[in-house]
This record gives structure tokens, sequence and C-alpha cells, in this order.
């Protein structure tokens, strides 16, 4: 079953307000996944069999959430999906499964390599569902990598940054 993770948005750091929960992410951790199903074996590795295990637990994931009541989003979730997926039917069986309104708590984060692999298929994909409503991340970003995206040419609602510490400790960051 898919991991949960609420992300927070950090105040700024001349305000005084505590991080406010925005969404709760929704993964499958490739490492428990490993350690599990293929220890010694990297699931990484090869990038073609990664993409192709990926695609397969995005539609899992898509049918686990599919008129799930219990785990329909109620103040926002974040999916981690390929590109490839939103064009999917069961992109579109879950989508039409979703109740009046929930499309804009959702955030679709699509990976950065995903997304300049072919951005053709980012830009037909990305207004498909922006245009029913849900949102995109750009996701796989690090403080050193997040300066060469622009993220309103790409049409993105948010970019997401991996914490470092170097973050901190970089002159430049």
């Amino acid at each position: 079953l898919p991991h949960r993770r609420d992300a927070r948005l950090l105040a700024a750091a001349q305000r005084a307000d505590p991080p406010q929960r925005v969404f709760d992410e929704i993964y499958v951790s490739i490492a428990d996944l490993q350690k599990r199903l293929a220890q010694g074996k990297s699931l990484t590795g090869d990038r073609w069999l990664f993409q192709r295990l990926t695609r397969t637990l995005d539609r899992r994931v898509l049918k686990a959430l599919t008129g799930a009541t219990d785990r329909a989003p109620t103040n926002g979730i974040s999916l981690n999906m390929n590109i490839a997926t939103l064009l999917t039917q069961e992109f579109q069986e879950f989508d039409a499964n979703l109740r009046t309104g929930a499309r804009g708590t959702i955030l679709l984060e699509l990976n950065v390599l995903d997304v300049f692999g072919d951005i053709g298929a980012y830009v037909y994909a990305r207004d498909l569902v922006q245009e029913r409503g849900y949102r995109i991340c750009i996701d796989g970003l690090t403080h050193l990598t997040a300066p060469f995206i622009d993220r309103s040419r790409l049409g993105a609602d948010m970019i997401k940054i991996y914490w470092s510490p170097d973050i901190v400790s970089d002159p430049a960051g």
C-alpha cells in the first residue's frame, strides 16, 4: 500500500507562524519495496525497467484510491506520477470517480527527468490535467538544480526541492 507523508510549508524566516499542513503525499517507497522484493539488487539501476516499475506502481496507487471513500482527499493530497500514467485509462477512471471539487485538492508530482525526457508529452498531459482542475508540481530538484527551472514557463503550480543541510550552508542558496 502507498505511504503517506505530510508536507508543510515553512513560514518565511521573518515570520513566527508555525509550519502549515499543505497536503499529504501518497507514494510508494522504492527503498522499502527494494528491501522486500529485490534484496541486493537495485530497482533504480536500469532507467527503462525503473520507468516500467513506476508506471505499474502508478496504476496500482490509482486503483487503490479509485472509489476509496475513506482515503478520498479532503485537505489535499500529492501523487507522484509518471507523465505517461496521466494519459491512461486508469487515470481516467480515477478522475471519473472523484467527488465534486476534489480535483483542486490534488497535486500531481512529475519528475523533472520525465518532464524534460519528452517535453511535448509533458505539455499535452499538463494541459489536460490542469484543464480538469489538478495542480502540477515539478519534483526531483535540489537547491542546485532549482535555479535552472522556470516554473512559470513550464506552467507548473509548484516545484519541489529536496531538503539538504547544504541549503543552509550554501552561500549561493
